[in-house]
Order: C-alpha cells, then sequence, then structure tokens
C-alpha cells in the first residue's frame, strides 16, 4: 500500500488536477499497487470541472486508487462558482475566460468580480 503525498488543489481547475494526479500515480506505478491519495482545499469549480472519465481510466490502471478529495474552507466574503441565481451564465463566463488570450489583464481578477457581479442581488 503506498499512502502518496497530499496534493493542493487550491486555484487549480479540474483538468489541471487530473493531470497533477496523473502525473503523481505515473511516478509511482499504480498498476500493481493500493494507492491512497488525499486531495485538499478542493473548491466548488475544481469539482464541477473534474474530467470524470480521466479519473474513471485512472482507477482501472490502478490495482486499487483511493482518493478522498477534501473541500476548501470557504471564505463566504468571495462569491462562488456556479451560485449565480441566472443559471450556468458563471459557469460559462469562467470558461470563456480561461480560453481567452488576455494579455495585460489579470484573469484571476476579471473571474472574482465577474462572479461577484453575477452573483450579487442588485
Amino acid at each position: 500500500m503506498v499512502d502518496m503525498p497530499i496534493i493542493q488543489a487550491e486555484g487549480k481547475r479540474g483538468d489541471e488536477l487530473v493531470k497533477t494526479i496523473k502525473e503523481n500515480l505515473e511516478k509511482i506505478g499504480s498498476s500493481d499497487k493500493i494507492v491512497r491519495l488525499k486531495v485538499t482545499g478542493v473548491s466548488e469549480e475544481t469539482l464541477k470541472t473534474l474530467p470524470t472519465a480521466v479519473l474513471a481510466e485512472l482507477k482501472q490502471k490502478s490495482f486499487a486508487l483511493n482518493i478522498q478529495f477534501e473541500k476548501e474552507k470557504i471564505d463566504e466574503s468571495t462569491p462562488q462558482f456556479g451560485r449565480a441565481g441566472i443559471g450556468q451564465i458563471d459557469e460559462r463566463f469562467i470558461q470563456f475566460l480561461d480560453s481567452a488570450d488576455l494579455k495585460g489583464f489579470d484573469k484571476e481578477k476579471l473571474k472574482t468580480d465577474a462572479l461577484r457581479y453575477l452573483s450579487s442581488s442588485e
């Protein structure tokens, strides 16, 4: 049995997190091992953007893989991803910001400001 080092997920999207998990599993060669992995600081955004098909594939390639996701402590002053009252527009806007070439702009500040605006009741 192998206990992997804890992975910190703060600030990572689901695809970035899965890439990190996959790289760590490849380093140890998990196909003949029982592996336990704890991921801390997992946000709502990260959970919503996790490519579950890739996770399932990683579990199939391993002898036994147990991944424990621990949610981040929520700062109530920061708007949370996926909670805008107008449906999925906040998710789509975040996807747009992640894919757009916005040189000279702080994407994280844009995300925070956009989520705060979309979550406001004004």
